[in-house]
């Protein structure tokens, strides 16, 4: 709760840097499971909301929110190297619909003949399309 998004970024690589170590795949994927946890569960928060409504996903902080998770699974992903098939199954479809989401919104609020210079179309677009992932 005390971290900046860029200092749990940088924590979550290293905990992907010790699961990484683990020689046994079973005991990796529960190691993997604990930390995601918290994750896990505002991705499912927020996908949850937005499959009710998709506006939601205009919202300031959510705005915010999904790319941090989304570089918080890339620092994990580029830590686990070979072994990040586990985090990528729990993941990539969600995002996948994620984007797609943003994209409508932001082909949408273009169709409405809103200005493309609003801060809502303005940081989603510079969220997901400069995000990396893996």
């Amino acid at each position: 709760m005390d971290l900046e998004p860029h200092q749990i970024h940088t924590f979550y690589e290293y905990v992907g840097f010790m699961i990484q170590e683990e020689s046994e795949a079973i005991k990796r994927e529960e190691y993997l499971q604990r930390p995601m946890n918290l994750l896990n569960q505002k991705w499912s928060k927020i996908k949850g909301h937005a499959r009710g409504s998709v506006d939601f996903l205009k919202d300031q902080d959510v705005i915010r929110t999904v790319p941090n998770i989304l570089q918080t699974n890339t620092s994990v992903a580029s830590a686990l190297r070979t072994h990040l098939l586990s985090l990528i199954t729990l993941i990539f479809v969600n995002m996948l619909n994620v984007y797609k989401m943003y994209s409508e919104l932001i082909l949408s609020s273009i169709a409405e003949h809103v200005l493309c210079k609003t801060f809502e179309v303005k940081i989603m677009n510079f969220h997901f399309l400069n995000l990396r992932w893996l």
